[in-house]
């Protein structure tokens, strides 16, 4: 029996793959398996720019909020939950659509890592992969105004603050970026305006970081826009 179909959709963080998922989930009857290493646990929404309600009525997402901050959680984890997340997707004639930017996550999926020691990293069968690509000074723009989005209005400030008066900062979640830079904050070690700076630094480091993984496949199709996707998307599904 052929594989079932299985599209990916990778990217830097704030480069707009989850906009374009969203488009291509909904052109072509998808839902999203969320490849992601903070939206999977619950109470990080703001931090972790995670969909919000409108979006997950509109699109069904898989492996958000799976786990409290806590609690480990790992691509072995993921690869479990998201095997059976494809799973349910096809027996309900729908497409699966992989989406994230946390390289370990998609390989274990897409290459079958061996956490049983199987070697044999071989492309899945059946699987389409596209990369969104941006340039450098507009990804960091992006990166900017999404960091400014979540701390104006005190927003990304309140999620934090409730988290750690419930968990503390030494949970695995609380490790995550957008989270980890305000210790310094609450301890008065620094100011807003360096924080901010801090989330900036921080948030660029990890994308270039996505980019050194995700460059060395030679299976993604890089393209810049949802027109060029869904061109591919629609080969993919009619070959």
């Amino acid at each position: 029996m052929a594989a079932s179909p299985l599209i990916v959709l990778v990217g830097q963080t704030a480069s707009g793959k989850s906009v374009m998922a969203m488009e291509l989930a909904q052109k072509y009857n998808g839902e999203i398996i969320c490849a992601d290493s903070r939206t999977v646990y619950k109470e990080m929404d703001i931090g972790t720019a995670k969909p919000n309600k409108a979006e997950r009525a509109e699109i069904k997402h898989h492996l958000l909020d799976a786990v409290a901050p806590d609690k480990r959680f790992n691509a072995n984890n993921f690869k479990k939950l998201a095997e059976e997340a494809i799973a349910d997707i096809t027996s309900r004639g729908k497409i699966p659509f992989l989406v994230g930017g946390t390289g370990l996550y998609v390989s274990s999926v897409v290459y079958d890592f061996g956490f049983k020691g199987n070697k044999d990293n071989k492309l899945r069968d059946n699987c389409l992969m596209i990369g969104l690509k941006l340039g450098k000074d507009e990804l960091k723009e992006r990166i900017k105004k999404r960091v400014d989005a979540m701390i104006d209005g005190g927003g990304l400030e309140n999620e934090v603050r409730v988290l750690i008066d419930k968990y503390g900062f030494n949970v695995p979640g609380m490790n995550a970026i957008c989270y980890k830079e305000w210790e310094g904050y609450f301890d008065g070690e620094q100011s807003m305006d360096e924080l901010k700076q801090k989330l900036y630094t921080n948030n660029w480091q990890y994308a270039r970081r996505q980019n050194t993984w995700f460059k060395r496949d030679n299976n993604i199709h890089w393209l810049t826009s949802v027109e060029k996707a869904s061109v591919l998307v629609h080969q993919f599904l009619i070959q």
